[in-house]
């Protein structure tokens, strides 16, 4: 019984965290410097972060 429980435990927090892994987007690369890739969400916080007196 105590074993059966374990495995459902076990089979449950697999499936859970097994889920996370498929419902991440892709996130786009916005450019290329010198071989390294810059996404698009990167690029939008370091913008922000530097541009935050602007309105935007």
């Amino acid at each position: 019984m105590k074993n059966s429980i374990l495995k459902t435990a076990l089979l449950f927090s697999v499936l859970l965290c097994g889920s996370d892994l498929f419902a991440q987007e892709k996130d786009p690369v916005l450019l290329t410097v010198d071989g390294q890739s810059i996404t698009l969400s990167e690029f939008e916080a370091v913008y922000k972060k530097n541009n935050r007196d602007e309105v935007v």
